[in-house]
């Protein structure tokens, strides 16, 4: 017994490694009577052999989505770093990043904002307001001026991956048409003189605070 033992061992350490590209699962033969340790064969194509399923992905809590959209939509209308920053600087002043906000505009300035707790609860008051002059999402978009023009139904506002392109598609396009300006920066919220100057400072604040030097 010990001799057939050592031949065979000397018989595995003989045989060349199997190719990198022809290893497979390897499962061990049925044992017969009196076999002291199972021996091993390549797994045919007659054998099933239960794969463990991958383990579930986390899924995205809604502030991840929001950075993703916003670096997605940023990255498609090729925005600079710099306008980056201000993207996000923007998504301070007008929402605090709160996904859900919304804020209803009854002309004259004047206004009412709305943080619902979740998305069904945004949707319901999507739902019942009438007026389309709604600021909706973390860059509060307004449905009346870009929502729907596009199509987009209100609630499709509530998507950051929507409401960050549109977001990144206004800011963008000031840019492009006024340069790298404060201008073209408070465009997005007004056009009104003393309602743009006021914006822009509240974006250079944030900006500071995020540690950018703001001139």
């Amino acid at each position: 017994m010990r001799i057939i033992l050592l031949l065979a061992l000397a018989f595995f350490m003989a045989t060349p490694a199997v190719a990198e590209d022809q290893v497979g699962y390897y499962v061990p033969v049925s044992l017969t009577v009196g076999e002291s340790s199972p021996a091993y064969a390549p797994l045919g194509n007659d054998i099933e052999v239960p794969i463990a399923a991958p383990p579930p992905q986390r899924q995205k809590t809604i502030n991840e989505m929001v950075e993703e959209a916003q670096q997605q939509a940023a990255d498609r209308f090729k925005l600079t770093k710099a306008v980056r920053q201000v993207m996000s600087a923007i998504k301070q002043v007008e929402s605090k990043g709160y996904p859900w906000a919304l804020c209803v505009n009854l002309g004259g300035g004047r206004y009412y904002s709305i943080y619902p707790r979740d998305y069904y609860e945004a949707a319901a008051y999507l739902g019942v307001l009438k007026t389309d002059n709604i600021d909706i999402g973390p860059w509060q978009v307004n449905y009346s001026s870009l929502g729907k023009p596009f199509g987009f139904k209100k609630t499709d506002l509530l998507n950051p991956y929507v409401s960050a392109t549109l977001a990144a598609y206004t800011l963008g396009s000031e840019i492009a048409a006024n340069g790298n300006t404060w201008n073209a920066i408070g465009n997005y919220h007004s056009r009104t003189l003393w309602r743009k100057i006021q914006y822009v400072n509240n974006v250079k604040r944030v900006l500071r605070k995020q540690g950018y030097t703001v001139e």
